[in-house]
Formats: structure tokens, C-alpha cells, sequence
């Protein structure tokens, strides 16, 4: 089971940095990263103190603004090799 969720994971990397690129990728991650460590705090009682919560707010916030300020950009796409030849 372990190694099929691994394989599934790679699949998803790999797939998400052809079609987006790796930008969206890590802040996939980071969000992922950040809600395991805030679901550990709750269900395991990992008490977080002031600062910790503290710190993954600013986590949050800073990937959310630059999540939404990168709002307007496309997936990247697939460049055409008879398009470069002829330009």
C-alpha cells in the first residue's frame, strides 16, 4: 500500500508539473504540508502554542497572496516545433 500511494504521488507531480508548472506544484504542497501539521495538532493533540499558530498563519497568508497574484497566468503550454521553424 505504501509503495502504490508513492507511485500515485509521483504520478501526480508529474502530471501537474506538465500541464501547470512547478510554481503551482509547490504551493500544492505547502497547502498539503500545512493541513497535515494542523490536523496532527488536532487529532494527535499536538498543542500548538502562540507563535506556532502565529507561524502557520503567516504560511497560509503568504501562499494565498501569492496564489492569488498569480490569478491571471495560463498553464503553460506545449510548444510547437514546425511553429519555431517557421518564425
Amino acid at each position: 500500500m505504501v509503495g502504490l500511494a508513492g507511485s500515485i504521488g509521483q504520478v501526480f507531480i508529474f502530471f501537474c508539473i506538465s500541464v501547470f508548472d512547478c510554481y503551482l506544484l509547490s504551493v500544492i504542497t505547502t497547502t498539503r504540508k500545512f493541513f497535515s501539521v494542523v490536523y496532527s495538532n488536532f487529532r494527535f493533540g499536538h498543542n500548538f502554542n502562540n507563535m506556532q499558530w502565529f507561524g502557520a498563519m503567516i504560511v497560509m497568508a503568504c501562499t494565498a497572496l501569492e496564489l492569488t497574484s498569480k490569478k491571471g497566468s495560463k498553464p503553460k503550454e506545449k510548444t510547437d516545433e514546425s511553429k519555431e521553424k517557421k518564425q
